[in-house]
C-alpha cells in the first residue's frame, strides 16, 4: 500500500460521521465521512444576493464500490441527505453536494 493511501484511510478513519450509502442498486455500506453546513450567497455575480444553505459530504473513494448518482442517498444519524452534485474528485476523496 503506498504512504499517500495510507495518509488517506488516516484522515478517513478521523472523519466525524459514521453514515450509511444506501444505492438504488444494491447493499447498504457504513462508512466514515465529514459532513460540512454552510453558507452561500446566491445568485453570483449580482449586486443583490440571498444566503442559501448548503450541504456536502466527504468520503474516502475507496470506501464505496461506484460513484454515487443523483438521489442515492447518505444517512446520518437517522436524517437521509439525497446526492445532488458531485462536487470535488480526486483519486482519494470524494464530495457530493446533498439535500435532506
Amino acid at each position: 500500500m503506498s504512504t499517500l493511501t495510507e495518509n488517506a484511510e488516516n484522515i478517513r478513519d478521523n472523519f466525524g460521521y459514521s453514515a450509511t450509502f444506501t444505492p438504488a442498486v444494491g447493499d447498504a455500506v457504513t462508512l466514515n465521512v465529514e459532513y460540512q453546513e454552510y453558507t452561500d450567497m446566491q445568485p453570483t455575480g449580482y449586486d443583490s444576493m440571498v444566503p442559501v444553505t448548503r450541504y456536502t459530504i466527504t468520503y474516502l473513494r475507496a470506501d464505496l464500490a461506484a460513484e454515487p448518482n443523483v438521489d442515492e442517498t447518505f444517512t446520518i444519524a437517522g436524517t437521509a441527505f439525497k446526492v445532488k452534485t458531485i462536487e470535488e474528485s480526486d483519486p482519494w476523496f470524494q464530495t457530493v453536494g446533498v439535500h435532506e
